[in-house]
């Protein structure tokens, strides 16, 4: 994935503001728990801070509402930060 110029920059800014009224976006970050029995031999590694084991789908979208990164099964613990 090419870092583009300012330009482009613009360009997805304006797009993400024309359809989502976000000034200075041009991607959404998402991240969900997916709710699952506690693996064998994990211990406390996707026990999450909602009480429950999961494992966590990342995500992140243009203005297309389309993916452009998508991260399945990473520990319950993990936060956003740490998707990118």
């Amino acid at each position: 994935m090419s870092t583009g110029d300012k330009n482009d920059w613009t360009r997805k800014s304006d797009e993400f503001y024309e359809r989502t009224n976000f000034v200075n976006c041009i991607v959404t970050v998402h991240s969900k728990h997916i709710r699952m029995r506690k693996p064998n031999e994990i211990g406390s590694q996707f026990f999450n801070y909602k009480n429950f084991f999961s494992g966590k789908l990342n995500s992140v979208e243009n203005a297309d509402f389309c993916f452009i990164s998508l991260e399945v099964g990473s520990c319950g613990l993990s936060s956003k930060s740490m998707v990118i």
